[in-house]
């Protein structure tokens, strides 16, 4: 937790873009006022593409919201947005001039990395809605959740437990594992785990199977 007002100011700058469409993401989930849809489509390039665009699209999303807010003259929320948009810009400008500079080690220390962490980080949000029950529904109905191992849990910080996370958003990630005690009755949408998923998902794709998400 911040521990001052400036650490807290600057906590609610950098994170704004995020918190704006996330928030948004949970008041619609997989509806169709949902700010992060997925969807695989026709072919496994489609896939693919999901998987290695999931954390981009975090930041395209940024801008849109960013835009947003002008247009309803929301001053405040263009202020947070713009510094989430300008942090947005200075990495990629931070990264043309690593390469320009110092190419090896730009490569071994941040552009491997954060390559590697979108297909990661696609390869476990894919999962959490796509092919589940169309919203306004409960999160038991719209949301995934994936067993999965103690490895797999780790990586993704318990947000595996996804439909315990929509069902009751303020329960810390290190309590999931509880809650879905609880909730395991109720899923519609169970996986035992994300290979499992994606090896389905693909053999689907592959037989003209693939979910039509509206």
């Amino acid at each position: 937790e911040p521990t001052s007002a400036e650490q807290k100011q600057f906590q609610a700058f950098f994170y704004a873009g995020y918190r704006l469409y996330h928030l948004h993401h949970h008041a619609h989930t997989h509806d169709v006022d949902d700010s992060e849809p997925v969807t695989v489509g026709r072919s496994v390039w489609m896939w693919v593409t999901t998987l290695v665009g999931a954390f981009h699209f975090v930041r395209v999303i940024s801008f849109i919201w960013l835009k947003a807010a002008f247009t309803s003259r929301n001053w405040a929320t263009v202020a947070l947005a713009v510094w989430s948009s300008v942090a947005a810009v200075a990495t990629v400008v931070v990264a043309v001039a690593a390469v320009a500079m110092v190419p090896r080690w730009f490569l071994l220390a941040w552009l491997v990395p954060i390559l590697l962490g979108t297909v990661i980080n696609g390869f476990l949000t894919l999962p959490e809605h796509y092919g589940c029950e169309y919203g306004p529904e409960a999160a038991v109905r719209t949301t995934r959740t994936v067993t999965s191992n103690r490895l797999g849990r780790f990586v993704a910080w318990n947000a595996n437990y996804h439909a315990e996370h929509h069902f009751a958003p303020s329960v810390p990630t290190a309590h999931l594992g509880h809650l879905h005690e609880l909730l395991e009755p109720y899923l519609e949408y169970n996986e035992a785990s994300y290979f499992g998923y994606h090896r389905a998902l693909l053999a689907d794709v592959r037989g003209r199977r693939y979910v039509e998400e509206p």
